[in-house]
């Protein structure tokens, strides 16, 4: 909800609170923000869909990450259509907000004194960063959410909408007073395996019913739901090479987690970096890189080191891709390590253990990893063992060690 330039002020009064400032001694000048929500390209879609859809279902589904092909996902809503719809909430809304100044720097200042802890600076911020959407513009958007054509369904469903969907949320918010029932999935990496994971506990407690990829917590609130899969096409040729995926990350921090932060991302770049030097041949790598550079450059310098692998930024089928490879290799721990885990497709990571911590009860599961060359600590260690197992990957793979660890770490996460 915020323009660029009021987070560059924002940053700027952190910088001067670490140095030991005054909370009162700073100002904030802009005199307007833009709203927009929804989106603009898919709204006419959005519309279209619902004069098609059951006026009166069951279940809505949001964004429910089907990991599957867009075939499969058309075939499954056409059978569920007598219960079941797809809306993911796209209308589109542009607003312009003054901020309110006077709300937030008096909430603001009621933290005085000197920053010495980051829950102090945490506490004087937070009246600065509170959403526009949920301030100043708040009683507009929720007018236009409770105006839009959407019947309360008894249960709706989705995977990735509490994140960036402001009319989700408000809708949830507003449906649960009446008893709707709001069933969400874990979408992605670190859910029961990060020591902390904020978004998990976040989700699990405004969920009625979380469902998690395998893990078990907080007693029955939290129950297992394999995700959707794709049906693999068993005659597609796989390839003899190597593909690798890469993470890159703001050069700002933006969120508290175990991953690599500005000051650990140029490791993890050199790490990467480390294990492209190592492979004896770049011949057969495809390098899948972020599609955000954030300023690293870091694509231009992998395809340095190794010039004749092949670079891939097409936005094919992540399924499709993966299906090809004969190895999979990952920089970092996220999501994609546990599809190709799931799809049992040979797999190597490496990461930086100084970065990622995982909970006690994944531990052993961790070492398990460890101990059969699945995980590695550094990208020369990653490129060194694969250079040791080159000349049969699959029987690497299929080894009883190896699927013995797969399936125990697979079978929980």
């Amino acid at each position: 909800s915020m323009q660029l330039e009021w987070h560059q002020e924002l940053r700027f009064v952190v910088s001067r609170l670490l140095q030991g400032e005054n909370f009162i001694n700073h100002s904030l000048s802009h005199s307007s923000v833009n709203i927009k929500i929804g989106n603009s390209n898919r709204n006419k879609l959005t519309k279209l869909r619902r004069k098609l859809n059951n006026s009166n279902p069951k279940v809505m589904l949001t964004a429910p990450g089907f990991r599957c092909s867009y075939a499969e996902q058309r075939a499954l809503l056409w059978r569920w259509r007598h219960w079941a719809i797809l809306d993911n909430m796209e209308d589109h809304l542009t607003l312009f907000v003054n901020p309110d100044w006077a709300w937030r720097t008096s909430r603001d200042s009621e933290n005085k004194g000197k920053a010495y802890s980051i829950m102090q600076i945490a506490r004087a911020l937070l009246p600065l960063y509170i959403p526009s959407e949920l301030l100043e513009g708040f009683k507009c958007i929720r007018a236009f959410v409770l105006g839009l054509p959407l019947t309360r369904p008894q249960f709706i469903f989705s995977s990735n909408s509490l994140h960036g969907n402001t009319i989700f949320k408000m809708l949830v918010a507003e449906w649960q007073k009446y008893g709707t029932e709001l069933h969400y999935h874990q979408h992605g990496g670190g859910y029961g395996l990060e020591r902390n994971l904020a978004i998990e506990t976040s989700e699990v407690r405004i969920s009625d019913q979380f469902y998690s990829w395998g893990w078990t917590k907080y007693g029955t609130t939290v129950k297992y739901l394999s995700p959707s899969m794709p049906s693999f096409n068993e005659k597609l040729k796989r390839t003899k090479g190597i593909l690798l995926y890469c993470l890159d990350l703001p050069r700002s921090p933006y969120k508290l987690h175990h991953i690599p932060m500005p000051g650990s991302i140029e490791t993890m770049h050199r790490e990467t970096e480390d294990f492209l030097r190592f492979l004896p041949s770049t011949e057969d790598i495809t390098i899948r890189p972020h599609p955000n550079d954030f300023g690293w450059e870091s694509t231009e310098r992998m395809t340095n080191i190794a010039p004749h692998a092949k670079l891939d930024t097409s936005l094919s089928s992540s399924f499709l891709r993966n299906q090809r490879a004969s190895l999979i290799v990952h920089d970092y721990l996220g999501t994609s390590w546990l599809e190709s885990l799931g799809l049992n497709i040979p797999t190597i990571c490496f990461y930086n253990p100084n970065i990622y911590k995982f909970r006690d009860e994944a531990n052993p599961t961790i070492d398990l990893l460890h101990q059969v060359g699945i995980l590695h600590s550094t990208g020369k260690e990653a490129a060194q063992f694969i250079v040791s197992i080159s000349q049969n990957i699959d029987e690497w793979w299929r080894s009883s060690p190896v699927t013995k660890a797969r399936n125990t770490f697979c079978i929980k996460y």
